[in-house]
């Protein structure tokens, strides 16, 4: 796999624009130069052809001071519009996003001689891929080697050989055998911590690595060179980038334990995470003090009757449910027989209603309710009636503190690290007993107090770092420079101020740092920051299930970010890229995280829909796409068959609102109509399993205030056509796979609905039914 500037493999050509008459350019100090009767008033195509496909993630030009170029328009090898531009520097790129097996660059002027730079055209060259983006990747010469009934799997750690048996008979259907002399063989070699490598040829696969997490990340690897059990020819050679690489998380439900395993199982592992954060707060069952929990069920009580505001981090601790140890404990065994390391993040002096509402006698003030918050600039605050922060000048804060730092270590076991929070102290030095003392000191002798306790323990602190920020507007930002040197800090207000790299301000007090919440959709300039960095984390903020993590864009978000954390070679540049290969990931992983076989065939049939109505619309007019059929209203549809799954193709016409962690808002509908009369509602959501037409696929929702949120419609959807219109606008029309909970029964109807509350229209372009 190569990616970089394509123009070492292409053949370049110029002509009159439109016509195949070769016009011989002018070198000119690394320029291309015509004539004004050279170009006319038709311009000048420069075309690149390639001798395989290619994907193309843009060009890059410049133009000659003084050249009048008024447009550059991108064509690929069937005339389809692939990307087009509006001049206005002498600088430029057009954005493309397109897999070509040739690109003509039209340039449009009119009677005015063009000198323009030779294009720089970036993007990739592969048959097969892997992501994360190995640092090496060789395919070989040779059929592959083909798993069969008599494969055999060698190696030391049993754990290790039973995850390759897994994988191979999810892909395959195939179940190896273990024997002393395989066709697989697991070899310990002495690399680095987490680092693997692998070679693959028509008779032997080696995986070797020193760790068993380097074993799991060669072996998820090496699957994905699997095709129709053959996997191909190649040598990979990878090693990690950022030593932390963090999923932060709270506490599921009983119901969603099992999604969260499989999450971590099918998403973060073969993506190369290796550290999982955990808030438990008032999830876990505590002994030495119930009331935390007795609290903490009331307050969920009063919430869902209604009686109070949501309690704070409500649906990511348990959805207002409490987990007995045993099940919390079993969950960090399983996490941590991958060689995953698990962080407890156990919340202090900021975000302790856990502790004030069981507690009030430690509050350090109640909720100033008149508190103006610019949702733009600031995190919303927890509208409780407990106190968000205890006060430092109490003895009694911190009996209660140590003793649930005691349950919690005596449930996570943490190895090395615990995080201790610490982040937005809305009040402190307010309460009798505090307002004398200089908020700084206050906050150091909070630190210093919690710091001491773990190193007593041998644990390492890590705690949020907004309170000690030159940038914040905490009173305590003068403590930087004297907390001590070996807490880590996880900074995350870097999305309140993009133009500042703040992380600096912590470096130079001798900190180390961990890019916190370090979403990929915002996070700005991060290749020149990078390695200012120990490590990054992305986080949820939100409850653990497959449709909440799904709704707020957190699965693709987690794929995505694990390539900016494990790979070097990450460039901004190539976003198009890594979202093409993570959409053609995705579906597998919707298949594993439903315990689907992925070797599974599914015979497609097209279902008729009835005529257009909407009529020929030049919004879609390409050559991927019939306009004519497009469905913009209310319809029936004619079904009279069965099917086990269902797809649509559509998209929306417009964009409509996403409140950041509200509901996604119901757009219309489809109404499944069986044989003996009953229905199925499919509603049909805009972020969720539709977006609007005219964005690409993932592409980051933008403004700081969607940071929690950045990528909509990229798990419940997958990107069925992705183009260009004829004035080289992005078309993106979307197919949602729905699952049919009666897959015996005839379906005789489909009716397409619209909610008449939303200006929004759903375009529907086709119907397929699968039986598998």
């Amino acid at each position: 796999m190569y990616i970089g500037a394509l123009n070492k493999f292409a053949k370049f050509s110029c002509h009159r624009r439109g016509m195949k008459e070769s016009l011989p350019a002018l070198p000119v100090n690394n320029m291309l130069q015509w004539s004004w009767q050279e170009a006319a008033d038709v311009g000048i195509d420069i075309t690149a052809e390639f001798d395989k496909p290619v994907f193309v993630e843009k060009i890059n030009m410049n133009r000659a001071p003084g050249t009048p170029l008024k447009s550059v328009t991108l064509y690929n090898e069937k005339g389809d519009i692939a990307g087009k531009t509006i001049i206005s520097g002498d600088s430029f790129e057009v954005s493309c996003g397109m897999t070509v097996n040739a690109l003509i660059i039209s340039l449009e002027t009119d009677f005015f001689g063009v000198k323009v730079s030779v294009p720089e055209i970036l993007g990739a060259v592969y048959e097969r891929a892997i992501y994360p983006i190995p640092q090496t990747f060789d395919i070989k010469e040779g059929k592959g080697f083909a798993i069969d009934g008599d494969t055999v799997i060698t190696g030391e750690d049993p754990f290790v050989s039973d995850f390759l048996a897994e994988e191979i008979e999810r892909h395959t259907g195939i179940k190896p055998i273990d024997g002393q002399n395989g066709g697989i063989i697991l070899k310990k070699k002495n690399m680095t911590p987490e680092s693997y490598e692998f070679t693959v040829t028509d008779r032997t696969i080696e995986v070797c690595a020193s760790d068993r997490l380097g074993f799991l990340y060669g072996i998820t690897a090496l699957f994905q060179l699997c095709c129709g059990g053959t996997i191909a020819p190649a040598y990979v050679s990878d090693s990690p980038y950022m030593k932390f690489r963090g999923f932060h998380g709270g506490l599921p439900s009983a119901e969603n334990i099992g999604f969260y395993k499989d999450f971590i199982r099918y998403v973060l592992v073969p993506m190369r995470y290796n550290t999982i954060f955990i808030q438990p707060t008032s999830a876990v069952r505590y002994d030495r003090h119930p009331e935390i929990n007795e609290a903490w069920l009331k307050e969920c009580e009063n919430f869902r009757a209604g009686k109070c505001e949501t309690p704070a981090h409500y649906d990511m601790l348990a959805y207002g449910t409490v987990l007995c140890k045993e099940e919390v404990k079993d969950l960090i065994a399983y996490i941590r027989s991958f060689g995953l390391q698990v962080i407890p993040e156990i919340q202090s002096l900021g975000h302790v209603q856990y502790l004030t509402r069981a507690f009030p006698e430690i509050g350090e003030t109640e909720q100033d309710e008149k508190a103006t918050i610019n949702l733009k600039n600031e995190d919303e605050r927890a509208k409780e009636r407990a106190a968000d922060c205890y006060c430092p000048s109490n003895p009694k804060s911190y009996e209660y503190l140590f003793d649930v730092i005691d349950e919690i270590a005596e449930v996570f076991a943490p190895l090395t690290y615990i995080h201790m929070g610490h982040d937005e102290v809305y009040h402190i030095g307010v309460c009798p007993k505090c307002r004398d003392l200089s908020a700084d000191e206050l906050y150091l002798s909070d630190i210093n107090k919690i710091h001491d306790y773990l190193a007593k323990k041998g644990i390492t602190m890590m705690i949020w770092s907004d309170m000690i920020q030159e940038s914040s507007g905490y009173a305590t930002r003068t403590a930087a420079d004297r907390i001590p040197k070996d807490i880590i800090m996880l900074d995350f207000i870097w999305y309140f101020h993009f133009d500042k790299d703040i992380e600096q301000n912590l470096i130079k007090h001798g900190l180390s740092v961990i890019m916190g919440n370090m979403y990929s959709s915002h996070y700005p300039r991060f290749e020149t920051r990078r390695d200012s960095f120990i490590g990054a984390q992305t986080s949820t903020w939100i409850g653990i299930s497959e449709y909440s993590f799904a709704r707020e864009g957190k699965i693709f978000e987690s794929m995505y970010a694990a390539n900016m954390m494990w790979s070097k070679s990450y460039s901004g540049d190539f976003r198009r890229l890594y979202t093409n290969l993570i959409s053609k990931l995705t579906e597998g992983i919707k298949a594993d995280l439903h315990h689907e076989k992925r070797f599974i065939e599914r015979v497609s049939s097209p279902i008729t829909l009835p005529p257009a109505s909407m009529g020929k619309t030049t919004a879609y007019l390409c050559s991927q796409i019939d306009a004519s059929s497009a469905l913009d209203g209310d319809a029936a549809i004619k079904a009279n068959g069965i099917y086990d799954e269902i797809a649509f193709l559509h998209t929306a016409d417009k964009n409509e609102k996403r409140v950041v962690w509200q509901d996604l808002v119901n757009i219309g509908e489809y109404r499944i109509i069986y044989e003996d009369g009953e229905t199925q509602t499919i509603p049909v959501e805009y972020g969720g399993n539709i977006r609007e037409y005219n964005k690409p696929y993932a592409a980051p929702m933008e403004g700081s205030y969607y940071r929690h949120q950045g990528y909509i419609a990229t798990y419940f959807s997958s990107p069925a056509i992705q183009c260009r219109g004829i004035h080289g606008e992005d078309i993106t029309i979307y197919r949602y796979l729905w699952k049919n909970p009666h897959p015996d029964k005839k379906i005789i109807e489909i009716r397409k609905t619209q909610n008449p509350g939303t200006d929004v229209k759903t375009i529907l372009f086709g119907i397929d039914g699968y039986v598998k």
